[in-house]
């Protein structure tokens, strides 16, 4: 079982640039967004987001890593990390957060008061 979860995580979902998805998408695995989602994204692992990737919906995932544009409220189980070219419109809620020079974040973050 624990070698499942092993190999599971290292499993990666990729959507091509020009792929755009209209509706949720709901994986275990780590997600590469190179496209565009118009709707709920659920990922059990890292969400990666391309440079030129949009996301307009909500976002619930372990970790979020973006260069790319979202607008909708993410919710991350530990980091969420807006690189120089990442644009958020939404709320987060993290348990860490870090944003590079030049992301450009319009919303509210809470964290967790302590990590017991």
């Amino acid at each position: 079982m624990e070698e499942k979860k092993a190999i599971a995580a290292k499993e990666v979902c990729i959507l091509a640039q020009g792929t755009i998805i209209e509706g949720s998408l709901e994986t275990n695995s780590n997600i590469r967004l190179e496209g565009e989602l118009h709707g709920e994204l659920r990922c059990g692992g890292r969400l990666v987001m391309a440079p030129k990737s949009k996301v307009m919906g909500q976002i619930n995932c372990k970790e979020l890593i973006s260069e790319g544009e979202s607008k909708g409220n993410v919710k991350a189980k530990s980091l969420v990390y807006l690189q120089a070219s990442a644009q958020l419109t939404g709320d987060i809620d993290c348990e860490r957060l870090q944003i590079e020079q030049g992301a450009i974040f319009n919303g509210q973050c809470t964290m967790p008061k302590d990590k017991a």
